[in-house]
């Protein structure tokens, strides 16, 4: 499956080009909010209402996105292209439906077929799953050639801050271990290989393996830490032909930067550490864009192909393959992302 467009609107930029640069450079846009109670580590939209509930938040940030996306999609195909979504679990700030009726709303999107039945409420692992159903469709000898996934989040509104602080889960003088609430929206366009045979479109980078697993027990009481769906994961990417007997260059966590999860993976790197990088680079969000929920994994895919395009300033080679995992209370799931050339 092959990658080739990408928008992407987050606080540190309204284009995918912005936000890569600036996480590249290490830039933060974290902010403590004076006027919410307990003052919590931000990071947000600054063009956006503060009182803008999470689903006009979400509305807005995929708004952001219309116009690259647009550009992105491939001229002269007629037919509307599905989009898959992944999206937050319905709950008191977020109601599915409710949000899809405003979607099909946004001006611009008119090429897209989106459906309720292409939306997976399942946290961070939501894209994963996501680019999973939309590879069944367009590998389908029967199916569309193209296919849209995309991932939105918010977290920073007032209701979803106050749910956070209220389970003790911000980042604080008393909580150090907490998280840092972001939000963030961003699609890829995915095309078969008879799309990109007929050149129809130029490859950014090949999504070569998928992998999910289950663990058996909830994240809250794994002591000590198994990581068995984690390491699962990691185990049958490795196991790709595109890895062999090689490391990947880089691994890209969407989790939030809280302890329980670093020993999560400091578990699961141990058992597969034949296919690590050496020295481990392994890298999150949390110092550029906070916790942006289930669009982690949109974002790290921007930054995976960041670090595959060629740049003149760069002094090292481009990179060629990357891991990108998410997991949630049981559910785990990772990609293998190459470098396009390195795929050929």
């Amino acid at each position: 499956m092959n990658v080739v467009g990408l928008s992407l609107a987050t606080p540190l930029g309204l284009s995918a080009a912005a936000t890569q640069r600036a996480c590249a450079a290490g830039i933060s846009r974290a902010e403590v909010l004076e006027q919410v109670p307990r003052r919590p580590t931000a990071v947000r939209l600054a063009t956006l209402p503060e009182l803008l509930n999470r689903e006009d938040r979400m509305l807005a940030l995929v708004g952001h996105n219309v116009q690259a996306l647009m550009a992105a999609l491939p001229a002269g195909h007629e037919a509307k292209i599905r989009c898959h979504l992944a999206v937050p679990a319905s709950g008191p700030t977020f109601a599915r439906d409710r949000w899809l009726a405003g979607l099909l709303r946004v001006a611009g999107l008119a090429r897209l077929e989106v459906h309720r039945d292409r939306c997976v409420e399942a946290g961070r692992v939501g894209f994963f799953q996501a680019l999973r159903d939309a590879y069944a469709g367009i590998t389908d000898v029967r199916g569309p050639a193209y296919a849209v996934v995309g991932a939105v989040d918010s977290l920073v509104d007032p209701a979803s801050l106050a749910s956070l602080a209220e389970a003790g889960l911000l980042l604080d003088g008393h909580n150090p271990d907490g998280v840092i609430p972001g939000e963030a929206a961003g699609f890829v366009v995915l095309a078969n290989t008879a799309a990109v045979a007929g050149r129809r479109a130029e490859v950014q980078a090949r999504l070569a393996a998928l992998a999910f697993a289950r663990d058996p027990v909830p994240a809250d009481e794994r002591t000590p830490y198994a990581a068995v769906g984690l390491t699962a994961v990691f185990r049958e990417l490795r196991g790709h032909p595109a890895v062999g007997d090689r490391r990947v260059d880089r691994v890209l966590t969407c989790q939030p930067g809280a302890s329980f999860w670093a020993h999560e993976f400091a578990a699961a790197y141990l058992r597969t550490a034949g296919m690590m990088p050496e020295p481990l680079d392994h890298r999150g969000l949390a110092g550029s864009l906070g916790d942006v929920g289930c669009a982690a994994g949109v974002c790290q895919l921007a930054l995976a192909l960041h670090a595959f395009a060629p740049a003149p300033w760069r002094h090292v080679a481009a990179l060629r393959r990357i891991v990108v995992y998410a997991a949630a209370e049981h559910d785990c799931a990772g990609c293998l992302l190459v470098h396009p050339k390195e795929a050929a």
